[in-house]
Order: structure tokens, then C-alpha cells, then sequence
């Protein structure tokens, strides 16, 4: 037996939930720090409120790119596929965009050590140097994104000093010169919090922007 795609009468899963704007002076955001230090500290994370968004997230980007079938119809499923070099006309989206380029653009201050090597190219070290000296620059010259990150909740720390961690954290290690799994989760964390910001209102909520963040931003 095998499942039909979904339709669009099919119940809306869970979608991560947005922070009123009234509620974001008694937010209180905090600068990531390291939590999880023994084993018995990932049952603890798997119960939390920060494990539960990131699920969710996940499952609320995977689930808009799933075929869709229409109510009432006997064409073939709407399909979703990545399409390298499109554009979106979402303002956010467009703002990630050349966020992500300008970023990209700071690899031509530092070119790759031609030197021999064994493990990454030395020169990391000094591209993911800048991009943390210039990071705050970057991530505020964007309006969209100004306006989100100015938010300072009930302590004094902003939303920028908790979102621009993740996303420096997003572009692999510079000491030990590697890249995983955590880094591509920190870049989700990143999304994860402008949505919760906010930032992402200037979409069709209920797949269609969820499509943009995936086919534009995660893959360009």
C-alpha cells in the first residue's frame, strides 16, 4: 500500500510559533553557550522547549516541499523541485540572499593558503575571523533584519547578540578546521529565530514560504 501526497484538505501540522511583538520586551534572549557537557544532559535537551522549535521547524520546511495533490482533481501532484539560480520576490528572502553573498564575498580578503595541508585550508581561520569582526555590519544593514534584531527583551540582551551566535556558529569550526552537522544546525537555529522574530511575515504563510526559505536560502 502506498500514501498519497498531501492535499490541501489535509489537517496543517504544527508550525513554530512567532513571538508577539508585545511580548518581546519580557522575552529574555541570551548569547548561546554550551549545555549539553555529559550524556545525561541530552535527555534533558530532548524534553526541552528549544528541542520541540527545532523539530517542528524542520518538520514545517520538509513537509512544504512534499508533493501536494488538489482537492478535486485528477491532475498530477503539484511537485516542488529545487531549481539552482531562481530569484524570490519575498523581501526577507531577498535580504538572506544578499546577506549570504556579502558573506561569501569576504573569502576574496582571504584567498585559500596554496601551502600543503592535511586537513582544511589555514586561510578559514582568517575568512571566518572577518566574518565575525563584520557580522553585526552585515546582519544590520539589511532592514528586515534590523528591525527584528533590535528587540531587547527584559535583561538587556538584544536579539542580535543571541541570532548573530548561531549564524557565526552556521560556517564550521575554525579551530579544528571542519564542518558537520552542527553547523548546518546552527544555521537552521539561525532561520528558526528569525521566524520566531517575525521576520518572515512578508510571505504566504502555510507552505509557500516555507518553499522560499528552502529553495532560496538553504539552497540557492
Amino acid at each position: 500500500m502506498t500514501s498519497k501526497p498531501p492535499n490541501s484538505s489535509t489537517r496543517p501540522l504544527p508550525t513554530l510559533q512567532q513571538i508577539p511583538k508585545s511580548h518581546l520586551h519580557a522575552h529574555i534572549f541570551a548569547t548561546p553557550s554550551k549545555r549539553i557537557q555529559e550524556g545525561h544532559h541530552v535527555q534533558q535537551f530532548l524534553t526541552t522547549r528549544a528541542y520541540a522549535d527545532i523539530c517542528t521547524f524542520i518538520l514545517q520546511l520538509n513537509h512544504a516541499l512534499c508533493p501536494r495533490t488538489q482537492a478535486n482533481s485528477s491532475l498530477p501532484p503539484v511537485q516542488f523541485p529545487l531549481v539552482a539560480g531562481s530569484s524570490s520576490a519575498t523581501p526577507s528572502i531577498q535580504a538572506l540572499q544578499r546577506l549570504l553573498s556579502e558573506i561569501a564575498s569576504l573569502v576574496e580578503q582571504a584567498p585559500p593558503d596554496s601551502g600543503p595541508r592535511r586537513f582544511g585550508n589555514i586561510s578559514f581561520r582568517k575568512w571566518h575571523a572577518l566574518l565575525r569582526d563584520n557580522l553585526d555590519a552585515i546582519l544590520l544593514r539589511e532592514a528586515v533584519l534590523r528591525d527584528a534584531l533590535s528587540a531587547t527583551g527584559s535583561d538587556g540582551v538584544t536579539a542580535k547578540d543571541e541570532v548573530s551566535s548561531y549564524l557565526l556558529g552556521a560556517f564550521g569550526s575554525p579551530q579544528r578546521l571542519d564542518y558537520g552537522t552542527g553547523h548546518e544546525l546552527s544555521f537552521i537555529a539561525f532561520l528558526g529565530c528569525l521566524w520566531k522574530l517575525g521576520v518572515f511575515t512578508d510571505g504566504e504563510p502555510d507552505g509557500p514560504v516555507e518553499r522560499e526559505i528552502v529553495r532560496h536560502v538553504i539552497e540557492p
